[in-house]
């Protein structure tokens, strides 16, 4: 069969991008209520229970800052 290899490789690709897709997907439903202007007591309470470590919070919080938002304490 001619191009066999090269429509495994495209198939591996699109597979890769879905699954990455998806990570990105489920990233955003579970964080995005991080990033967006709620109650300090709020966010603690969602950050908690996303069992958000401290290098993910490091980051939420340098998005928040570039949205003009203020810091979830740790």
């Amino acid at each position: 069969m001619v191009g066999t290899d090269s429509t495994s490789k495209s198939m591996k690709k699109i597979v890769c991008r879905m699954f990455l897709f998806d990570r990105q997907l489920l990233f955003n439903n579970r964080f995005l209520p991080l990033l967006q202007e709620c109650p300090k007591n709020e966010l603690k309470e969602i950050a908690d229970t996303l069992k958000a470590t401290k290098e993910l919070m490091l980051k939420v919080n340098s998005l928040r800052q570039q949205a003009g938002l203020s810091a979830i304490e740790n």
